[in-house]
């Protein structure tokens, strides 16, 4: 836990030790980490993701290992800093089209819209945000729709 700690404190906004991190081949391992037993694990692999995400060679090489998979398994994890890490690397994610196909085919869906329920603030505004990205695709917002995200989304705005 405290290896994948100190490496998101040094990958975060540092693009070069993002890249660092894919030349010595650990974005598979970061991915993997995000299904780790303990939380902080999951947590710092997520903050990483967050970190890795915006770059394009980097979101592509996270994308081809599962990263989107493994987030959506992860949002699972009763643990609210887990789930709103997770939450926050899925969103970033999400720019991708590629992504949002993985997230709809991942049960991502129904994820998000359990996580508008949580009693967590933070979690249900990151689900919210995560909820906006993904249903750029048509697939997505359907699926939210058809299953009362809608009215779901509405709620949450009314307690924020």
């Amino acid at each position: 836990a405290a290896a994948v700690e100190a490496l998101s404190s040094v990958i975060t906004e540092a693009p070069a030790n993002c890249k660092a991190v894919s030349e010595c081949g650990g974005v598979d391992t970061l991915v993997k980490l995000l299904l780790d037993q303990e939380a902080s694990c999951r947590t710092f692999s997520a903050d990483c993701i967050v970190s890795m995400a915006p770059i394009e060679s980097l979101r592509s090489e996270l994308l081809s290992v599962g990263a989107v998979e493994s987030a959506v398994t992860t949002l699972s994890f009763q643990d609210t800093r887990v789930q709103s890490s997770a939450l926050e690397a899925l969103g970033t994610l999400g720019c991708d089209a590629g992504a949002r196909e993985e997230f709809h085919a991942a049960g991502g869906v129904d994820a998000l819209l359990h996580l508008l329920l949580s009693p967590s603030s933070a979690v249900r505004l990151a689900a919210m945000w995560s909820l906006s990205v993904y249903a750029q695709s048509p697939d997505v917002a359907e699926a939210a729709c058809q299953k009362g995200g809608l009215e779901l989304v509405q709620q949450v705005c009314r307690q924020e």
